[in-house]
């Protein structure tokens, strides 16, 4: 599990060349969602959070490698967002 910057844009990224280019913002992966539901919850004073299983290396190869992940990074999520749940319940409300 890490924790750090992501980037969210209106394109999936299947191209190393791309990639090279969205490495200079220090990011740890680039995602299509999480920016305009941050945007919401930002706005609306919600607390947020992104649980992502990363499927890819944004390169040529990032199709087949997402149909390849895609069911193990979701039971990843899946696991963590259990752990997280149990987590939470065991803290006692504000």
């Amino acid at each position: 599990m890490y924790a750090g910057k992501m980037i969210s844009g209106e394109e999936f990224i299947a191209s190393s060349e791309k990639r090279k280019r969205l490495d200079s913002f220090g990011a740890m992966c680039v995602d299509m969602e999480s920016a305009s539901i941050a945007q919401n919850c930002y706005v609306n004073h919600i607390p947020f959070v992104v649980i992502r299983s990363i499927s890819d290396h944004a390169d040529e190869e990032s199709v087949e490698s997402f149909e390849t992940h895609v069911e193990s990074g979701s039971l990843n999520a899946l696991c963590l967002v259990e752990k997280l749940l149990v987590s939470l319940h065991k803290q006692p409300l504000i």
